[in-house]
């Protein structure tokens, strides 16, 4: 698999509207939904209100018309599995008389109007409030206080009660709102804040108009790189960073909608004397958006793994496509074969720069000012040397 044949994905960037996958929305000058917090420069006019379909929510979603129809990959290779994060295998469902049950113990924790919503993988969630406050119920087997995503929940909260908190990434991050356990099972709940009813991947292709998808990218990229900033700041890593872990908040508001950073699963504590050349075992994230040095069995680096998923959520919000795994192919998308995956990260693996730098110096993207900026603050991600790679800050989106 060549350099040349991945920058396919010059055109497919400017014809994306025609290849998104899902659904509908618009955004801008997110600085005024926060006037109480500091802000990020912008020096944009509010956008206006586009021509689209109106918002129906995640649930309601129409279908994409680009199926990723994926190739089975070797379930001898764990570098290839889609989901190579987590290790729970699909299948249990609740029975009707479990779900009452586990339902009688969620409203005791004082979530009301709770319903179901869906089963996937052995994980049961659901919606309700909690107080006032809409919430998202997550249920799954041996949860405890000693898993990796309450964990960093507690350390976003001892963060925020030492003080060190920052109000604007705050709005952009999943609350733990109440956890609680099910007697006599091995199943824990949390009850977090309700991050939105879309994901990024369905509401970016919902745009028509270019200029204005342009500008919506930039603010949420934007947003996006200042709460992992503030994430690696408190020493926690994400791990799993992608299209379907960013929720929108207000999608139908111009000037109040924002990302919500979700599913923090596989999310690590960064110790004090981690260092930005540090590589630990393992592979870690989602097909798609595996970093080089991983999938070649180098190891990955906390920080710089959260900083190429970053930049894939980018590329990924723009084209509709991760930018490696995949092949357009007519009716739908396929995964690569493991021999095309591992040939296009070694020709990367080593290189000190962006392979996509011509996408941000196209003509057509450096006609849309927003477009350019965003291209731009990818390929500081997409670098294949994770030594060369930069770490996510805020200097990046405040300078």
């Amino acid at each position: 698999m060549r350099l040349s044949k991945m920058l396919v994905a010059v055109p497919l960037l400017l014809c994306v509207a025609s290849m998104a996958i899902a659904q509908p929305t618009t955004i801008d000058k997110f600085n005024s939904q926060f006037q109480s917090f500091p802000t990020l420069p912008d020096d944009d006019p509010p956008i206006q209100q586009p021509s689209r379909e109106p918002s129906q929510g995640k649930q309601q979603a129409p279908s994409t018309p680009l199926s990723r129809v994926s190739t089975p990959v070797s379930s001898a290779s764990s570098k290839s599995s889609r989901q190579a994060s987590d290790p729970r295998k699909e299948g249990r469902q609740l029975t009707a008389m479990q779900k009452s049950i586990y339902k009688t113990y969620i409203e005791k924790a004082g979530v009301s109007q709770f319903k179901w919503d869906k089963t996937k993988e052995r994980l049961f969630t659901g919606t309700g409030y909690f107080g006032k406050q809409r919430c998202y119920v997550k249920c799954k087997p041996r949860d405890s206080r000693a898993s990796k995503e309450n964990i960093a929940f507690s350390r976003m909260e001892t963060m925020k009660e030492m003080g060190r908190h920052d109000a604007l990434a705050d709005q952009f991050l999943v609350k733990r709102l109440h956890l609680l356990y099910i007697p006599q099972t091995t199943y824990g709940c949390n009850v977090l804040s309700h991050g939105g009813d879309m994901d990024m991947n369905e509401y970016m292709p919902t745009f028509k108009d270019l200029p204005t998808k342009a500008r919506v990218l930039w603010r949420l990229a934007k947003q996006l790189v200042y709460v992992v900033s503030y994430l690696h700041d408190i020493s926690i890593a994400h791990g799993d960073i992608k299209t379907e872990n960013i929720m929108i908040m207000n999608p139908d508001n111009l000037n109040q909608v924002h990302i919500t950073l979700i599913d923090f699963d596989i999310a690590e504590i960064i110790p004090q004397t981690y260092s930005l050349k540090t590589l630990d075992p393992g592979i870690k994230g989602t097909y798609g958006y595996f970093t080089p040095e991983e999938y070649l069995g180098m190891g990955g680096n906390k920080i710089k793994r959260d900083a190429w998923q970053i930049g894939s959520s980018i590329y990924d919000a723009w084209t509709g496509l991760p930018p490696y795994g995949y092949t357009v192919v007519h009716g739908g998308v396929k995964e690569w074969s493991n021999e095309e995956y591992e040939g296009a990260m070694r020709e990367i693996v080593n290189m000190k720069t962006s392979p996509f730098e011509a996408i941000e110096n196209h003509p057509g993207v450096r006609n849309m000012k927003e477009l350019h900026a965003a291209m731009k603050l990818m390929n500081k991600f997409l670098i294949g040397d994770y030594e060369a790679r930069n770490a996510p800050t805020t200097k990046l989106v405040t300078a």
